[in-house]
């Protein structure tokens, strides 16, 4: 989810010359079945944290079936061969643990939060609802129905709205222009068997990734693994999961104009493909995304918001996926300034290419990024999730301590090569989401406007 408001500049952060950040020492095994089991001590809290991640996101929903991922995400709790969902829930709030499992493009994550204490409770509970859901045909219902609201509430959020038609523009036929909801068309056929086909063919040791954060040592978190892990197995061959085409990148200028009549104000979005995330160029394009619209002092945002008033809040973001994601330039504004705004974004984006960046400019950049970072990661639930995409994604393992100096090694002409590189110019996706009648006339300046239904997809 992309803030539209992003936090204040922190004030009195050390600069990251002299940003000292040393993590406790990872401990990696692979067990006999192949499962990747990640361990890292925190101390200053008697709890554990377990991220489990399985390579198997919305990007293997199979055709006409768009959404398995994220229900079979839904139902994944509430109920297995041996509980049902109210065991499983009750056994959960007495603990005053919490489990959540989600679903993405590339993955599904199992995330679980308790005590130390109650390790030998929650562990096996957890190895139980991954490999031995049942799937309760009345749950699945249930979802479904749940899913269908989601998709049909998605009409009255703006925000979540535009991003949806900008994903499925951009994206076009690849698995990351389906939303992980799936269509309401779709979702509404999915069966108890679909999600049973899914998990038997993602839900596989030798494919996902086990993180364990907290108040344990290796050999305990080892230990407790094998015995409530150790026995899982995929379930015969493993089906072959299905292969795309790479998104490739729009050319030219496509503006697409989707019509609310009762809109308060026009959303704008903006961009065309990024990077992928193990990119080389991450570092460098995390200070020109800085600079450019990634914080509350950034150029777009200080132009919009403070000098020309025109919206609360105007960012810029890059998606970091297993392929190339977006480049997304976003604000919003007014109906009746929404020609003026367009026009500033771009002409932003003209200035960040013809003039490029001061060093002071980039010095703020590094030093806001550097100084954020071991904050952003102190939970321990954060560093069990950071560890677990520095695992997925395939990033170096010492990702983390070496951040700062990381970020303190881009020079200006690091974030100018990547800004021509990767901030597209005159090839951008454009689309408004706002009273069509009263903005169109304004933006035709800007290219062909193209009309699109509320929900088309």
């Amino acid at each position: 989810m992309i803030p539209l408001r992003l936090p204040a500049p922190l004030v009195g952060l050390p600069t990251p010359s002299t940003a000292v950040f040393q993590l406790p020492k990872e401990h990696q095994v692979k067990l006999a079945n192949g499962l990747s089991l990640h361990h890292l001590p925190y101390r200053a809290l008697p709890l554990v944290e377990v991220e489990l991640v399985i390579p198997g996101g919305s990007r293997y929903d199979p055709p006409g079936k768009e959404g398995v991922a994220n229900l079979a995400a839904k139902v994944l709790t509430k109920g297995t061969k041996r509980r049902n969902a109210t065991e499983i829930s009750e056994t959960i709030d007495f603990l005053g643990a919490n489990l959540e499992v989600a679903a993405g493009h590339d993955f599904i994550t199992v995330s679980a939060e308790f005590l130390a204490q109650d390790l030998d409770t929650m562990l096996p509970l957890l190895a139980e609802i991954v490999t031995q859901p049942a799937f309760p045909p009345e749950e699945v219902g249930r979802a479904c129905r749940q899913v269908e609201a989601q998709i049909e509430q998605i009409r009255d959020e703006p925000e979540r709205l535009i991003q949806h038609h900008f994903t499925r523009l951009l994206f076009g036929e690849h698995p990351y222009g389906r939303p992980v909801l799936g269509w309401a068309e779709s979702v509404c056929t999915i069966t108890r068997e679909d999600l049973e086909a899914f998990h038997r063919a993602t839900f596989r040791p030798n494919d996902a990734i086990l993180v364990i954060v907290g108040d344990l040592d290796a050999a305990t978190a080892q230990a407790k693994v094998g015995e409530c892990f150790g026995a899982w197995r995929g379930e015969g061959e493993a089906p072959p999961l299905p292969a795309f085409p790479p998104p490739a990148p729009l050319s030219g200028r496509q503006i697409h104009l989707i019509d609310k009549p009762d809109a308060t104000q026009t959303q704008i979005l903006i961009g065309n493909l990024g990077v992928s995330r193990n990119d080389p160029d991450d570092f460098p394009l995390l200070v020109a995304n800085s600079l450019f619209g990634g914080a509350f002092t950034s150029r777009l945002n200080r132009t919009i918001r403070v000098e020309r008033s025109l919206s609360y809040g105007a960012w810029s973001s890059f998606q970091f996926r297993k392929e190339r994601g977006a480049f997304l330039v976003g604000t919003y504004t007014k109906t009746e300034t929404t020609r003026e705004t367009l026009e500033v974004v771009l002409e932003e984006l003209t200035r960040l290419h013809r003039e490029g960046v001061t060093d002071a400019e980039v010095r703020r950049a590094k030093s806001y990024l550097a100084g954020q970072f071991p904050l952003k990661i102190e939970p321990p639930e954060a560093r069990a999730y950071q560890l677990a995409m520095i695992h997925f994604f395939g990033l170096p393992e010492d990702y983390m301590e070496t951040y700062p100096a990381r970020i303190e090694a881009v020079s200006p002409a690091d974030v100018e090569r990547v800004i021509h590189r990767h901030f597209p110019l005159d090839d951008l996706l454009i689309v408004l989401l706002g009273k069509a009648d009263e903005i169109e006339a304004g933006v035709r300046d800007f290219g062909e406007v193209k009309r699109r239904g509320l929900l088309d997809h």
